[in-house]
């Protein structure tokens, strides 16, 4: 038999703040690279110009040029705030000032980002593939939507950029879901059992 112990998270370095949850500020962290489907991510808020949102990617990489071409594309350059790496305690207080976080990656293994995200209160939205799914319920803590698919990411945002009560108590179940699941200690715990 093969144990799998998942990442763990600081409970009380990522606490929730109270948070504003309007207007929208949407939060992507990560590489700026093709596995993490912004290029779709931008295709689907150049739909949605209606909408008073504001995105934030923390992060660079070899995508960033291609990602500024799509921002002028989809006439959306004004509201997309490219952050570049940010240390821990700045990093922070991104997840504290946004209300809603995005992660359309194609692939990925448990990311720490959705966690840290989650720790710190927020909804995400995500897409459905191995890691995601272990962490974001559906339609509980977030909603995740099918890969390569634009047209649903840009209904999931519909929903939740109108809808703040929600999106806050997406961003509370999802703090109690990390909680139970996804502490350091509950983590540590599970190695010193398999190593003991």
């Amino acid at each position: 038999p093969i144990q799998i112990i998942p990442n763990g998270v600081d409970l009380a370095y990522y606490a929730p703040p109270t948070r504003q949850w309007n207007p929208p500020r949407l939060l992507f962290v990560g590489r700026l690279v093709y596995q993490k489907g912004l290029d779709l991510l931008f295709k689907a808020l150049g739909e949605l110009k209606s909408q008073p949102w504001e995105l934030w990617l923390v992060g660079d990489g070899p995508q960033r040029p291609r990602l500024e071409f799509f921002a002028e594309k989809y006439q959306i350059a004004e509201r997309v705030r490219f952050e570049n790496w940010l240390d821990g305690p700045a990093l922070l207080e991104k997840y504290h000032q946004s209300n809603l976080f995005i992660f359309p990656s194609r692939h990925e293994g448990m990311p720490n980002a959705v966690l840290e995200a989650m720790a710190c209160g927020l909804p995400v939205i995500a897409t459905r593939i191995a890691g995601n799914e272990e962490l974001v319920v559906d339609g509980e803590t977030g909603l995740l939507i099918p890969t390569e698919e634009a047209g649903a990411l840009q209904q999931a945002l519909a929903q939740l950029l109108v809808d703040a009560d929600l999106c806050e108590r997406m961003g509370a179940a999802g703090r109690a879901r990390v909680e139970q699941n996804y502490a350091w200690s509950q983590i540590a715990a599970q190695y010193f059992e398999l190593i003991g």
